[in-house]
């Protein structure tokens, strides 16, 4: 049988922050895969406390170890304890994150090598970061929702059109205790769906074909002549030809410049004569040109476009 890549069996797992949030998922995410665990919080012990019963109905071995992170002596004896405990250590989840309680102007320079290049994280990851992804930098000017970021603030803007950040969000701790939920902490980004839109447009992202996916529309001149256009509709339709009907009798100027600035191909006019000689009277929108078809004359002319 193929190895189960997914399995953790018999492995000897420390995680960082394992009290709340993204740690404690990762904790009890690997106990069910098999590996045994030790639970490193910093100071509440109820929810290392909590997921570790968990753990133990699942029948792996479990320990939880208190320790401040920001000590090279404490992060030391985090790992020993929890090598002496599991017997052996296979891997680290890193998830616990440091921060000064100083303002930034009186961090002193011993406090950023613990903060930026900590024991227990991987060592330089900010630099890494800066030196192999070279559209990202760090800007100290930035401010973003003083009420609840407690960490890093992130802001994303198009290098190629000036249009401000086009997503932005950051690091809060416990945000969601305001709703009920305590001890949750989390990174959170939200996307600006006009910039980018606007972005998008001004530098022509988008293919030809999406914005001129309807080859006809059928304007609609009232209650009578639209029920008898959707039957038109439906056999276009069933040509495989893109086509919609616009919703309402709106006045026939709004309606051609709806199918104008969505570039679609053609639009079917059909009024009472068109319905009483069953034809369609086809406008190009390209050059304005109309003739009379039949349905069947009309399928034919879009399915070869």
């Amino acid at each position: 049988m193929p190895k189960d890549l997914t399995s953790l069996e018999g492995k000897l797992i420390v995680v960082t922050g394992a009290g709340v949030g993204i740690g404690r998922s990762v904790a009890l995410e690997a106990a069910r895969r098999g590996a045994d665990v030790a639970l490193h919080y910093s100071s509440s012990d109820r929810g290392a406390k909590d997921a570790a019963e968990q753990i133990v109905a699942m029948g792996r071995r479990v320990t939880t170890v208190q320790g401040d992170l920001s000590r090279v002596d404490e992060c030391r004896r985090v790992l020993d304890e929890s090598a002496e405990f599991l017997g052996g250590l296979d891997a680290l989840v890193s998830n616990a994150g440091i921060s000064p309680n100083d303002d930034f102007q009186d961090v002193t320079e011993e406090q950023k090598n613990v903060y930026h290049d900590g024991p227990i994280v991987p060592h330089g990851r900010v630099d890494y970061l800066l030196a192999n992804y070279p559209n990202m930098y760090a800007d100290l000017s930035l401010a973003r929702g003083l009420s609840y970021y407690t960490g890093a603030i992130i802001e994303v803007v198009s290098t190629e059109y000036e249009i401000g950040s086009v997503c932005g969000g950051g690091r809060y701790d416990d945000l969601t205790g305001i709703f009920g939920l305590k001890d949750i902490s989390g990174v959170g980004v939200s996307f600006g769906a006009d910039r980018i839109y606007d972005a998008m447009l001004e530098l022509r992202l988008f293919p030809d074909n999406l914005l001129k996916s309807t080859q006809v529309m059928f304007a609609n001149f009232g209650a009578e002549e639209g029920k008898y256009c959707l039957s038109l509709l439906d056999e276009v339709r069933k040509a495989e030809i893109h086509a919609e009907i616009y919703p309402d009798p709106a006045k026939i100027k709004k309606q051609m410049s709806y199918a104008n600035n969505k570039r679609v191909q053609f639009v079917a006019l059909v009024g009472e004569e068109e319905i009483k000689n069953q034809v369609i009277t086809l406008r190009s929108m390209e050059t304005g040109k109309q003739e009379t078809l039949t349905l069947k004359e009309l399928i034919a002319k879009l399915k070869v476009r």
